[in-house]
């Protein structure tokens, strides 16, 4: 009998510690389960990379919280040379205009999907999310908006490469307004598709116009000795304006009109107010004349009497007249 009651309880001691090894392990399992069931909290991207610098921008486009604007931008890739004015009201497209110089089709569809600031955003995050060979991209310091992108989406694919420069930006409330053509004034219209392709040499400067010389950029260095290999403009050593008339540099570097020769005529000038300068092979200090100077201008900015901003594309300027003068 005694046997048999020890025995009984040798069982209960054994069945009582398995029943607590099983609490053990179904606390040690919910204890597992609770800490796996919270989600890590995702790091914000490293500001340093491309996806931080967008993300950067993207945050400042939204503190600056503009809904309604009016934009043009120039489509970069292989195919027809194509301008887009979009308006977006309330943060929705309201109204788009083509402009494909030489298309005799329908320019609408040329650009099946036009782009507002926050289509370009996800056209630039779904290029890192694929691993594009590369992107090169500008965003506005204030707004955070892109200014322009390049994608090359693979290095083994050709002519897949596209993006986009942004010639004139309008915020405001007027630019909500449906319109049946452009969105830019008439003024900010022929500024931002003057093509400048004209360069003209003479003094210590740089010039350059469109073919029928009615927008012209002209850059004066005014310092003592030779100008610095860059500049970021305005700076007061230089005059940077955007020139709008008619045969502007019919008589540049040269103050004797022949018969009938037109007459240069300046209606409106504009100071460049961004951009930078950077002089290829820098000039002597006191050259004879002539020297040739070439410099690129990148992003040169000019604010038009309706508010909107217009920048120009890279545009490479050579002046073979360094140096000299009229007369």
């Amino acid at each position: 009998m005694r046997r048999t009651t020890i025995l009984l309880a040798l069982l209960l001691a054994l069945a009582a510690g398995v029943l607590a090894a099983c609490g053990d392990d179904e606390a040690a399992v919910q204890t597992g389960s609770s800490a796996t069931s919270t989600p890590d909290t995702e790091a914000p991207p490293d500001p340093a990379t491309p996806e931080g610098e967008l993300a950067a921008a993207e945050a400042r486009w939204a503190e600056a919280g503009i809904t309604d604007y009016a934009m043009t931008y120039d489509v970069v890739c292989f195919c027809p040379q194509i301008s887009v004015t979009v308006r977006v009201g309330g943060g929705e497209l309201v109204d788009v205009s083509v402009d494909a110089p030489g298309y005799e089709g329908d320019t609408a569809q040329l650009v099946p999907d036009p782009l507002t600031v926050e289509d370009m955003f996800a056209e630039l995050h779904a290029a890192y999310d694929g691993d594009a060979a590369s992107v090169d991209v500008t965003y506005d310091p204030e707004t955070g908006r892109p200014l322009e992108y390049f994608i090359d989406e693979s290095e083994m694919m050709a002519d897949e490469e596209h993006g986009v420069t942004v010639t004139a930006f309008l915020a405001g409330g007027d630019a909500t307004a449906p319109t049946t053509g452009t969105s830019q004034a008439p003024l900010t219209q022929q500024i931002g598709r003057a093509q400048l392709t004209e360069a003209w040499g003479c003094g210590t400067g740089f010039a350059i116009s469109d073919a029928d010389q009615t927008v012209g950029v002209v850059l004066t260095w005014e310092g003592s000795g030779a100008p610095p290999a860059q500049v970021q403009l305005p700076d007061p050593s230089w005059s940077a304006e955007v020139w709008v008339g008619t045969d502007l540099f019919a008589s540049w570097c040269d103050d004797v009109l022949e018969p009938g020769e037109p007459t240069p005529r300046v209606d409106q000038r504009f100071d460049v107010t961004g951009g930078t300068l950077t002089i290829a092979d820098p000039p002597p200090g006191a050259a004879a004349c002539p020297s040739t100077v070439t410099a690129v201008a990148r992003r040169l900015e000019v604010v038009l009497p309706d508010g909107s901003t217009t920048t120009f594309p890279e545009l490479t300027i050579t002046n073979d007249a360094w140096g000299c003068y009229a007369g």
